[in-house]
């Protein structure tokens, strides 16, 4: 017999109609608390499953999706994290510097062998190459000046300073001449030099 579904969810119209009437009206299909808990207990598992097969899928999504972005930004930066654009702009300028000396060879021996129009040709690259190279040289020099004036160095032992530890520095009066050092062992060090030069043991 077919069970009914609407009274395991407390919304059989039998049972509505029958309420506060002094007849009762007999629902077809079967009310039976014991197969009712069973099938709700079947249809939490169900939605359980779905659920937990629903989150494995979004989580395959997002890993896909992170591993997606990882061969993106590998692929994006080559050259390791913590290179800065003169470091970048330096290996373009040699990598320029080899094409030009290589083409300019090239153009030199197919100019002893008699092919003249080809010579043209590479003459032309090596041109290109050359304004090329004259572009990312003053990019270079550009740069340089620009993390000069971004990253601040001690003049004494060349210790990278940020703006935090100067400010700290700065309030304590730890370092004197207004040079900063990036920790304390740094400050130890400069002192050590210091003393040494002043007592003309150091170097």
């Amino acid at each position: 017999m077919d069970v009914c579904w609407s009274y395991y969810q407390n919304a059989c119209p039998y049972d509505y109609l029958s309420w506060g009437k002094e007849f009762t009206l007999k629902c077809p299909y079967v009310h039976d608390d014991a197969v009712g808990r069973r099938i709700s207990e079947s249809l939490k598992d169900k939605k359980f499953k779905y659920a937990y097969q629903h989150m494995v899928y979004n989580n395959f999504q997002d890993f896909k999706k992170r591993v997606n972005r990882r061969r993106a930004q590998k692929i994006r930066t080559i050259l390791p994290v913590n290179t800065t654009k003169s470091h970048v702009f330096t290996e373009v300028c040699q990598l320029l510097t080899d094409r030009f000396r290589t083409l300019c060879e090239e153009s030199q021996q197919l100019g002893l062998s008699g092919s003249f129009a080809e010579q043209r040709q590479k003459y032309n690259e090596a041109a290109l190459v050359f304004s090329r190279r004259k572009r990312a040289q003053a990019e270079l020099l550009q740069c340089i000046e620009t993390e000069k004036e971004e990253i601040p160095v001690c003049q004494t032992c060349s210790a990278v300073v940020t703006p935090a530890l100067m400010e700290q520095h700065k309030q304590t009066r730890m370092h004197d001449a207004a040079k900063y050092f990036a920790t304390l062992e740094q400050y130890c060090c400069h002192l050590e030099k210091k003393t040494k030069l002043e007592e003309g043991t150091g170097p």
